[in-house]
């Protein structure tokens, strides 16, 4: 995906912007911060855990905090400054992203599926494919591109995905409830 998603960006970009838009995503600078944002933390937390595995246990808790803490602020902070531009267009791009936020959902349900994970991987992967790729929108949008106006439909499926993460958490907590009581 580092590599993938300017490109992806850009391709669409190009087919769909209207003519003569000056909207682009400069390739090297996004690969770098995409992989200084998604991928560098995970290769430190991975190499300390190799090293240190006694500390990584009893930090991992904080540091899942900290990462759900930060997650929410991008989020919340692109949401509070174009609410207004949110709340304008939620219909107009509500249903969209909300297919996709299901869409990629279910595709991640099924795929993990198909490989045999278990039912904690399987949860993880539909979690981490439905909550993600908001707050990596938003941040590409503003922080690459420095377009408010392509935040949009990433802040809108920022909103919508809290919906659907909640409704799928709700169901896997609730199925959870009914196999313990079955046992």
């Amino acid at each position: 995906s580092i590599i993938t998603i300017p490109f992806i960006i850009n391709l669409g970009l190009s087919n769909f912007m209207e003519e003569g838009s000056t909207v682009t995503l400069p390739i090297g600078k996004t690969i770098v911060g995409i992989f200084l944002i998604t991928t560098l933390p995970v290769l430190i937390g991975m190499f300390v855990k190799s090293k240190k595995p006694s500390f990584t246990k009893r930090f991992e808790p904080k540091a899942r905090t900290i990462a759900t803490v930060f997650f929410v602020i991008i989020i919340f902070a692109a949401i509070v400054k174009e609410w207004d531009l949110l709340v304008s267009s939620l219909f107009a791009v509500g249903p969209l992203t909300l297919l996709l936020n299901i869409a990629t959902m279910g595709l991640a349900y099924l795929v993990s599926l198909m490989l045999n994970l278990k039912k904690a991987q399987n949860r993880a992967i539909v979690f981490e494919c439905g909550l993600q790729n908001g707050t990596l929108a938003v941040t590409i949008a503003i922080t690459f591109m420095n377009n408010q106006e392509m935040m949009i439909p990433a802040g809108v499926y920022s909103i919508l995905m809290f919906v659907t993460g909640g409704i799928y958490l709700f169901l896997c907590l609730n199925k959870d409830r009914k196999e313990r009581l079955l046992s």
